[in-house]
């Protein structure tokens, strides 16, 4: 631990380690207050990095925040289906089920995007209805990945 501190804070950049890409911090080198003016401690404030975004900018920032977990759950999503092996995966066509999408597609997996009239009260039930329907035909059912 103490050599990685000291590479760390040795080199004229921020580095940080999360859990996650929307998780907070579990550690941001000293280097990030003089290079972008405000203490680690500020950083770690729930919704203070929004306020660093030009206002024009911040739709744009946290779409891209946001694509980026979506990506990073891509491998979860991979290990799910391996460790669950499902006989068939249904998903709810919104964007969260892009990660389960592209997990079926990389491990050949036949998965059935589920889509429903916007604004449709059957969204909201559709994944239940999907299982229900499916239940009797299949051995496992799985339900939304864990965060």
């Amino acid at each position: 631990a103490r050599i990685f501190r000291e590479l760390v804070e040795g080199q004229d950049a921020i580095t940080w380690v999360s859990e996650s890409a929307v998780g907070p911090n579990l550690y941001m080198s000293p280097q990030v207050e003089r290079i972008l003016g405000y203490p680690a401690e500020r950083w770690q404030e729930a919704g203070f990095w929004q306020t660093t975004v030009h206002p024009d900018d911040l739709a744009r920032v946290i779409a891209l925040r946001d694509a980026i977990a979506l990506l990073r759950s891509i491998p979860q999503a991979i290990g799910e289906i391996r460790r669950l092996r499902p006989d068939v995966l249904f998903t709810t066509g919104g964007y969260v089920a892009i990660p389960a999408l592209i997990a079926a597609a990389l491990t050949r997996f036949f998965a059935v995007p589920w889509r429903c009239a916007k604004f449709s009260s059957a969204c909201s039930t559709s994944s239940g209805m999907s299982s229900r329907r499916s239940a009797s035909d299949g051995t496992r059912t799985g339900t939304t990945f864990r965060r």
